[in-house]
């Protein structure tokens, strides 16, 4: 994380640096270096005094340190990954460790002292330094290559190379619906309704309740037993009522 701020604190030099040169070093792609034992990846050269991108085109040494400017024209170099200063090789990047158990790109002398350069012309100046007495270099053993809107995604696979959002391929989360259901990923709350399904401004599907219709019970109407003209009722009554006379005629007599 420390050297990711680094290196994001550097880069945006490059990006909001006054001069103009800090437009052309922004929009001329520059060399990465690679260190196919370690699988690093590194666009920032570390001289001694200087931090560097070196033009893939051209060889051009562009400092990124403070301000963003082109060294002068003797210093360049070549696709070898050799410094040259007035046509003479004189040092080299490679990868090396600087102190703190990383690997970072360096500008090295042939006998693998870290050369610091003059900040005008590029020239030259050796030093006994050595890149395990450097501690804290931006550009530590991680992939750096370039990337324009400093969302951890590489330029060359970034869908969304211009957005700050890294939702998901470089690209923000606004533009994936992955459920198809117009409610975008970063508000929907249901993310996996069926596709077609009627769904709410959360996203989440509306359940539709159909009530069933009343049920209405119907009371049987009362059974009448009738014999002839007259109910069951009225028969029992008058039965009652002889059974109760004859009862009364034996008592007196």
């Amino acid at each position: 994380m420390r050297s990711l701020l680094a290196y994001t604190a550097v880069m945006m030099v490059c990006v909001l640096g006054g001069s103009s040169s800090s437009v052309v070093a922004q929009d001329l792609p520059w060399d990465v270096y690679l260190d196919f034992e370690s699988d690093a990846a590194c666009d920032l050269v570390n001289a001694g005094n200087l931090e560097l991108v070196v033009f893939s085109d051209t060889g051009e040494l562009v400092v990124v340190t403070g301000t963003d400017y082109s060294l002068g024209p003797d210093a360049f170099v070549n696709e070898d990954g050799l410094y040259f200063f007035a046509e003479i090789p004189l040092g080299e990047i490679v990868f090396a460790d600087d102190g703190n158990g990383f690997r970072t790109v360096w500008l090295l002398a042939f006998d693998g002292t870290v050369l610091e350069l003059d900040p005008v012309t590029g020239g030259p100046i050796f030093t006994d330094l050595i890149p395990d007495d450097f501690l804290g270099v931006p550009c530590d053993a991680f992939t750096l290559w370039d990337d324009d809107d400093f969302d951890g995604v590489l330029d060359e696979v970034d869908n969304c190379p211009f957005d700050f959002g890294n939702y998901r391929l470089g690209c923000p989360c606004e533009v994936f619906d992955d459920d198809e259901d117009a409610v975008n990923d970063c508000f929907d709350l249901c993310p996996n309704t069926a596709v077609g399904e009627l769904v709410d401004s959360d996203g989440c599907e509306i359940i539709v309740v159909v009530q069933p219709p009343p049920v209405t019970v119907v009371q049987p109407p009362p059974v009448i037993f009738a014999c002839g003209n007259f109910s069951t009722l009225t028969l029992a009554m008058t039965f009652g009522t002889l059974v109760t006379l004859r009862l009364a005629r034996r008592r007196n007599s």
